[in-house]
């Protein structure tokens, strides 16, 4: 069962080792900074470091209520500093009188805080620093009047005072400002890449059902011949067995074909909506180039990719450009593999009424004999070299049917063994530019 004691400031839970953990590491820290110091004024008095930290940790550990924390650090702090002045021959009544100031000027300082900030819902930095001044300021005037019995002031002492707790905070509200400014980058960075890939990863799918909806008027044809087989075989004087077959035939693929089209409604289902916002063709260079370049990087290629884009305007079928582009870009890269200088140059432009798209490469080229099948289902020369499994050569496959039926365009590819390869896309630009959202 666990025991939790109450006390004025939150409530302690003894057995959460991690946050416990927490704080006697956050103390320890703040209390060695504490050793960096100089002294200012008067002996015993001195400008640490920690104040800078303090305020931090302060700042981004808030499910800690700064009187505990503060508290923390009093005992921490003081023991460090009391066994360093009494290993320096300091006399005990000093050391005593020097630790009991370190330890009211952080107690004072996390009241301070948990008054003035705390306790109160002030979000923004400024405010924070304003608080920062303030208990810094404060906390070194009661410590320095406690050292000085309440005597002995000037108006010099004060200016330091304050020049010093400005200037303590700037660096604290400073670094805040930067872990922040850096933590949103990081975070913009990993939500652009995680928008890369699910941009990526749809387009593939929906080229998945593209084709496996043109799939479907084959799948249609097996199950129309099958049952006029089976209608010839009862028409003819043919053993029932026969007949039997051919109409299990026709029922099995009349199965597959109603499996197949509830794949397909639960793709579209997860999938269609997404596509209905054009995408600029700046972005879907983005998308499919950063892809691939994380993919060389993983895998520890060489190869350059260069760019060259005289055109930007929004595309509705974004999704089948995406997949047709990365399935030729990631053919150049399968076949640049073992090159140690590869090169792939995508250039579009426009010609006409056209968008001509040309991707080139200096790999290791596409044989003669193979030049006429590259496009053929199941067409492959790639196989895994660890388990001789083969690719199963559907992806550019899907590129001829939908440059065709997507765009009205055509596709040529011309290659020499050893030099290279070149595919030449040419897209109607009214099927592929949005009228309506074209960017100027």
């Amino acid at each position: 069962m666990k025991h939790k004691k109450k006390i004025f400031f939150g409530e302690i839970n003894y057995y959460d080792g991690e946050k416990i953990k927490r704080l006697v590491l956050t103390s320890i820290c703040i209390a060695l900074a504490s050793l960096i110091n100089l002294t200012y004024f008067t002996t015993g008095f001195i400008i640490t470091l920690s104040v800078i930290l303090l305020p931090v940790f302060l700042y981004f550990n808030r499910e800690f209520n700064p009187i505990l924390l503060t508290a923390c650090v009093a005992i921490v702090s003081p023991i460090f500093r009391g066994l360093l002045l009494f290993i320096s021959h300091f006399p005990m009544d000093e050391v005593y009188h020097l630790v009991i100031t370190d330890v009211v000027f952080y107690c004072f300082y996390g009241v301070l805080y948990y008054v003035l900030y705390w306790r109160k819902s002030y979000a923004k930095l400024s405010v924070f620093f304003v608080i920062s001044v303030l208990c810094d300021f404060l906390s070194n005037v009661l410590e320095l009047s406690l050292l000085l019995h309440f005597t002995g002031y000037t108006y010099s002492m004060f200016q330091g005072l304050v020049a010093i707790a400005f200037l303590r905070s700037m660096v604290s509200s400073g670094f805040i400002m930067f872990y922040r400014y850096f933590g949103f980058l990081l975070n913009k960075e990993e939500h652009e890449e995680r928008y890369r890939y699910l941009i990526w990863l749809t387009s593939m799918i929906k080229s998945e059902i593209y084709f496996m909806e043109k799939n479907l008027n084959d799948i249609e044809h097996v199950m129309k011949n099958a049952y006029l087989l089976n209608k010839k075989l009862g028409e003819e004087k043919i053993s029932p067995e026969y007949k039997e077959t051919a109409f299990d035939i026709a029922r099995d693929v009349h199965e597959i074909k109603k499996n197949y089209l509830n794949v397909i409604k639960g793709l579209e289902e997860g999938f269609g909506d997404v596509s209905t916002s054009g995408m600029t063709l700046t972005d879907i260079l983005n998308v499919v180039v950063e892809d691939a370049k994380e993919y060389i990087r993983r895998n520890k290629l060489s190869v350059l990719i260069e760019v060259k884009n005289e055109l930007d305007f929004y595309v509705e079928k974004h999704y089948y450009l995406v997949s047709v582009l990365s399935n030729f870009l990631y053919n150049s890269i399968d076949a640049l593999e073992g090159n140690k200088k590869g090169h792939i140059k995508i250039m579009i432009q426009k010609q006409e009424e056209l968008i001509w798209v040309q991707i080139t490469d200096n790999g290791m080229g596409i044989p003669e004999k193979d030049l006429g099948n590259i496009f053929l289902p199941g067409f492959t020369s790639k196989y895994d070299q660890e388990t001789g499994d083969v690719y199963r050569g559907i992806g550019l496959s899907h590129a001829p049917a939908i440059i065709r039926d997507e765009f009205n365009g055509d596709l040529f590819v011309s290659s020499k063994e050893a030099l290279g390869t070149q595919f030449d896309i040419f897209l109607k630009e009214d099927l592929l530019c949005s009228q309506k959202m074209e960017v100027k």
